[in-house]
């Protein structure tokens, strides 16, 4: 064997496997940017049809990308349309649940609530049939649907402490942010006003520097806070 081809087709190979891993890293956060920050939907499906996605991403996962704007437009036709198409792709487990669980969220906040019931028990029998070592990857996901089901289905507000605590102990900005508004929501189920203001200032800190920023303000300076529970995340 020719070891200096070897090294050489090695390091290279290596080398465009490292470049390709940083472009979808920086593609990713830049969508991210545009959608969750920005708000700019038409940006981000742009950028999803432009030939560096097409390029860094599969057909596969351009449509689930696409799904993931126009659940944040609340394109409602645009949604089924492409979760038919989505749900006939062989997914792992971790990406049929997150299917799942964004497919209930939508629903839920449409008001859609015998389907949102019907995905919620979709998903509870999906946990329970998993091996037990993947449903331990899985628990935090699953307490996160049990907040969801309890704001947007139950309408109740048992989990607003807790939801405050998890806000209070996280670093990420934007997961941060949306913790306080769910504790919000809940203080406001429980005509707890005060507790609600509280919330939302901590959010609004959080979201200073996104398209949601003036939202968040307009609620606060009205005291308005029914209009919380037009929020999505």
């Amino acid at each position: 064997m020719n070891w200096n081809y070897f090294f050489v087709v090695t390091m290279t190979s290596l080398s465009i496997y490292l470049i390709f891993a940083v472009l979808v890293r920086n593609e990713s956060r830049y969508l991210t940017t545009l959608l969750y920050r920005r708000g700019d939907v038409q940006g981000y499906q742009k950028e999803i049809d432009s030939w560096k996605a097409k390029l860094l991403y599969s057909k596969k996962t351009r449509n689930m990308l696409k799904l993931d704007g126009f659940f944040v437009s609340e394109d409602k036709e645009a949604v089924k349309k492409m979760l038919e198409i989505v749900e006939t792709y062989k997914l792992s487990y971790f990406q049929e649940y997150v299917l799942k669980n964004k497919k209930f969220t939508f629903y839920a906040n449409h008001g859609e609530l015998d389907v949102a019931r019907k995905t919620y028990m979709e998903l509870v029998d999906f946990y329970n049939d998993l091996p037990e070592k993947m449903k331990a990857k899985f628990a935090h996901t699953f307490k996160e649907l049990q907040y969801s089901k309890s704001i947007l289905v139950d309408k109740d507000g048992r989990f607003a402490e807790e939801l405050y605590d998890i806000a209070e102990k996280t670093s990420n900005e934007i997961f941060k942010g949306v913790k306080y508004i769910q504790a919000a929501q809940c203080y406001l189920y429980r005509e707890d006003e005060e507790n609600c203001r509280q919330a939302l200032l901590k959010a609004r800190d959080c979201f200073k520097d996104t398209a949601y920023v003036d939202f968040l303000d307009g609620i606060i300076e009205e005291k308005n806070y029914q209009k919380i529970y037009e929020i999505r995340y």
